[in-house]
């Protein structure tokens, strides 16, 4: 069955993830600083002027609610090797929560990325019926929030895109191999180094087919 779900505690370090996530992205967008951007921003503010913004309180957070959930599935794997196991799935979740707010510039992207990357590891999952009824709900959710999104009538923010991402990770924790993991994670990383150097806008806006479906369903001037 596609709805079940493996175990409680599963479930309550899926909730403990989504409303930490969803809690510190709300704090960023209602508290954050303009002018700071990325995990680099954050933290040169921080070493430099001894100040943390609410950036970098989210990063740092974010990195608490990510040991707690990487704590909680090694230690219920049961495996010798739950010390990798652990960071391995620490750094998917840290990383995936940011991910989505990197493609969060343009009306509808950063829905779309979400729903790609969700398709991907569903056909790469493992064991997809344990644990599909968790995200089930986020998934019809965002089908029903994204044509507002891509019509520019509602901003998605950190609180969307923090949760989002989180959601991702997670799905990468349980329903991924080690070796697909390994992948996803260092993807991740290109990701986020490129986002410091590189505009995904750009890089979109000068690809035909990546523009086209990134225009698809957005109100056009």
């Amino acid at each position: 069955m596609l709805l079940s779900v493996n175990s409680v505690t599963d479930s309550m370090l899926f909730l403990v993830i989504v409303v930490g996530m969803g809690f510190m992205g709300l704090l960023d967008d209602q508290m954050g600083n303009p002018n700071s951007k990325g995990f680099k921003g954050h933290f040169k503010i921080l070493i430099k002027s001894r100040q943390l913004t609410s950036g970098g309180f989210k990063a740092l957070f974010g990195a608490v609610l990510a040991f707690v959930f990487s704590t909680g599935v090694a230690f219920s794997s049961k495996t010798d090797w739950w010390p990798l196991h652990l960071l391995l799935n620490f750094l998917l979740v840290s990383l995936a929560t940011n991910m989505i707010n990197l493609f969060d510039l343009r009306p509808g992207r950063a829905g779309k990325v979400y729903l790609a990357v969700f398709l991907i590891i569903m056909a790469f999952s493992k064991n997809l019926e344990n644990y599909f009824g968790l995200f089930l709900p986020i998934v019809a959710i965002l089908l029903y929030y994204l044509p507002f999104d891509l019509r520019a009538e509602v901003m998605m923010g950190d609180v969307g895109s923090n949760l989002l991402g989180a959601s991702l990770g997670m799905m990468m924790v349980w329903m991924l191999s080690d070796l697909a993991k390994v992948v996803a994670l260092l993807i991740m990383i290109i990701l986020q180094l490129s986002a410091e150097k590189v505009s995904f806008t750009k890089v979109i806006e000068k690809n035909p087919i990546l523009k086209f479906i990134d225009d698809v369903g957005r109100r056009t001037q």
